[in-house]
């Protein structure tokens, strides 16, 4: 297995650039929402639009209230008066356009399944698939010493002789997230909500160990068709209570060291045999102790609460930016992606005036360019977006035109801006004119990518500019 690490932006995902697909997110799968009002599940089915362009997506009604950035075809269902009802449940009644050929889940559920086969459709992902994967037992077991200190409870003797003799830790179901079904022992030990749900199911939960440090998680996505996984996104969790997940500061990937990648690469390793044949995104949780030692929560095979934001992120140039399910403590500086449960007309992504996001210019111009040809051909035009794409932004649409006599220009629109470049052949000089969003985008390497290309001597007129 091969592991990289890069910011990828939402362009760059294949499977979110399929035609003919219903995109869908719906998180109440994760094991909650049987057992509680989660006002959030709403907000997150209208989170999607935010990633995709020009596709099919399925929302409930008070996505009106949301200004999306991007066109997308919104399929829109009620919302309801039941947060824990699915949006495929409430969606099954609708009229679909027929083109529609596919189904795309963020998050696998039981009503997903039903809905596709209801409409003959292919699903990427099945509830039955997404169980196998997210059971915490057999994460642990592969995870083997990476992971806290743990042991199965399979009777209610066993569950009362944790609860008498350990002080510190937590009490956790195989199935869920959030910190829902998380039972901290220093303050839920006479939880009677804990009492009711290990009724149902005595052989699902398990004892941890407390491991002190501060959550964090990792964002990544696989291919099915390889083996290799790319780490996208890195941020340190905002957990209330000691256990509810409320949102993430987002961090730019230089801030992950590499002590810890080596760690998180080991432990993605480790798990490899619940990714097999697995496309998607998933998030790896873990905990940094004061040592640097990570030690592995759970591995979530399935779009994330912080996979969108982080992606968004990604997109404004990689800066600093937070994510939360309110809107507490909202501050300068950050990009704010918020879910707020008590105001719908608060559903929004806020990019703060001082979060400066206006990026880089870059102008230069390449003298004494022994490789350069009279004209544009589909191999140089090949050539060029290849180190746009790498080192700019991802090209989403590009232009080109020969002129007479002897010279070209092709400008790429990239997700961050553009790149212009005009030569003159005669001259044997280009001229290359580059804005970009982000800041962190390494001028340096950018002109030594394009002066190596057109084998260039000489490099005139470089300005540099922050906005």
């Amino acid at each position: 297995m091969n592991i990289t690490k890069l910011p990828l932006k939402p362009a760059q995902i294949a499977f979110l650039n399929d035609q003919n697909i219903l995109f869908s997110c719906d998180m109440r799968s994760i094991g909650e929402s049987a057992d509680y009002e989660i006002a959030a599940m709403w907000k997150y089915e209208n989170l999607l639009p935010w990633i995709i362009d020009k596709k099919y997506a399925l929302v409930n009604s008070t996505s009106r209230k949301i200004n999306y950035v991007k066109s997308n075809n919104l399929i829109e269902v009620s919302q309801g008066s039941d947060a824990k009802q699915s949006i495929y449940k409430r969606a099954g009644s609708l009229s679909l356009p027929q083109e529609i050929g596919g189904l795309w889940v963020a998050t696998p559920h039981p009503d997903a399944d039903k809905f596709a086969k209801q409409n003959n459709y292919k699903i990427n992902y099945s509830y039955p698939s997404f169980v196998q994967r997210n059971n915490k037992f057999r994460q642990k077991e592969l995870l083997e010493d990476r992971t806290p200190i743990w042991n199965k409870i399979t009777s209610h003797n066993e569950l009362n002789e944790v609860l008498a003799k350990k002080g510190f830790g937590y009490i956790k179901r195989k199935y869920g997230s959030g910190g829902f079904t998380v039972f901290n022992l220093e303050t839920d030990k006479n939880s009677p909500k804990l009492k009711e749900l290990f009724q149902k199911n005595s052989r699902d939960w398990f004892f941890e160990e407390k491991f002190d440090g501060l959550p964090h998680s990792i964002q990544c996505v696989k291919y099915k068709n390889s083996d290799d996984v790319i780490i996208f996104g890195f941020s340190e969790q905002i957990i209330e209570s000691g256990k509810y997940f409320t949102g993430s500061k987002i961090k730019p990937l230089s801030e992950l060291r590499k002590n810890c990648s080596v760690q998180l690469e080991e432990a993605i390793l480790k798990i490899s045999p619940i990714l097999k044949n697995y496309e998607g995104f998933f998030g790896l949780d873990f905990i940094v102790g004061r040592n640097g030692k990570i030690s592995i929560l759970e591995a979530n095979v399935r779009l994330t609460a912080a996979t969108i934001p982080t992606l968004l992120t990604n997109l404004a140039g990689g800066i600093k930016s937070e994510f939360r399910e309110d809107i507490k403590n909202i501050k300068k500086n950050a990009i704010i992606l918020t879910i707020d449960e008590m105001n719908g007309t608060k559903d929004q992504l806020l990019f703060h005036p001082a979060s400066g996001l206006l990026g880089k210019t870059l102008n230069f111009q390449l003298t004494k360019c022994s490789n350069l040809g009279k004209s544009l051909t589909e191999e140089t035009v090949g050539d060029l977006k290849l180190i746009v794409d790498k080192h700019i932004g991802a090209s989403v649409k590009l232009i080109h035109k020969n002129f007479w006599p002897y010279g070209w220009t092709i400008c790429f629109i990239i997700e961050e801006s553009h790149c212009i470049m005009s030569s003159w052949f005669l001259e044997k000089k280009i001229l290359i004119d580059i804005f970009s969003c982000s800041t962190k985008i390494n001028t340096n390497i950018i002109v030594r990518a394009f002066a190596s290309y057109f084998n260039s001597k000489g490099v005139s007129d470089k300005i540099i500019s922050n906005r």
